[in-house]
C-alpha cells in the first residue's frame, strides 16, 4: 500500500476496493502462518483478529464517506447540466416557433391590408360616380378615415417586423452563448491526510 493518497484519484472506488482486497489477503496469509506455527483454535484466532478488522474498517470509513460525497456531487452536477441543456433546447424551440408564427401573421396582415385597400378604392370610385356634389364633403371625410386606418395598419406591420427582427437577434445571441459555454469540471480535491490509526 502507498504511504500517501493521490491528490486527484482517478477512480476512488477502485482504489478503495484494491486497498481492502490487499488487506484481506494480508489477513488471510497472517492467519495461515499462525495456524502453521501454533495449534490454535480457529474461533480463538478469529476472535483475536476481530479488533484488527474493526480497526481497519474504522480507518476506511472516512475515505468511504469522502468517496460517496464525491460521487453524489458529481451526480448532482451532471443532473444540473442536463437540466440546463434541456431547458435551453426547449427555449430555442419555442423561439423558433414564435418566429415562424410571427412571419405568418405578418404575411396575413399584409394580405388583409391589400384587400382592404382594393375594396376601399373600388368603393370610393363607385361612390364618386353615383354621389351628388353636395355629398362630396362626406366622401372626402370617409377617404381621410380610410387613409387613417391604412396608416394604423402600416404602423402595426412595422411594429411586427421590428419584433420579428428582435426575436431573430435573440435567437442568434442564445446560439452564440451556447457555443461559448462548456461544462465546468468540479474543483480539484485537496490532498487527503492519512486516516488516524491507519497501519501499513
Amino acid at each position: 500500500m502507498s504511504n500517501e493518497y493521490e491528490l486527484i484519484p482517478v477512480d476512488p472506488i477502485r482504489k478503495l476496493e484494491a486497498e481492502v482486497e490487499e488487506l484481506k489477503q494480508y489477513m488471510k496469509s497472517l492467519k495461515g502462518e499462525l495456524k502453521k506455527e501454533r495449534n490454535i483454535d480457529p474461533k480463538i484466532l478469529e476472535n483475536s483478529l476481530q479488533p484488527l478488522k474493526r480497526e481497519l474498517e474504522n480507518s476506511f470509513q472516512p475515505l468511504k464517506r469522502e468517496v460517496d460525497a464525491i460521487l453524489m456531487d458529481k451526480s448532482l452536477y451532471q443532473e444540473l447540466v442536463n437540466t440546463l441543456i434541456k431547458s435551453n433546447i426547449e427555449l430555442q424551440s419555442k423561439i423558433a416557433e414564435l418566429v415562424v408564427s410571427n412571419n405568418e401573421l405578418n404575411k396575413e396582415i399584409k394580405r388583409l391590408v391589400d384587400i382592404f385597400k382594393e375594396a376601399a378604392v373600388s368603393y370610393m370610385e363607385n361612390y364618386k360616380k353615383e354621389a351628388k356634389k353636395d355629398k362630396l364633403g362626406e366622401l372626402d371625410l370617409l377617404v381621410k378615415k380610410l387613409e387613417s386606418i391604412e396608416n394604423v395598419n402600416v404602423k402595426m406591420i412595422e411594429s411586427l417586423e421590428r419584433m420579428n427582427k428582435l426575436l431573430e437577434e435573440l435567437k442568434q445571441v442564445r446560439e452564440e452563448k451556447k457555443e461559448q459555454k462548456r461544462p465546468m469540471l468540479p474543483p480539484p480535491m485537496p490532498p487527503r491526510p492519512i486516516p488516524p490509526g491507519y497501519k501499513l
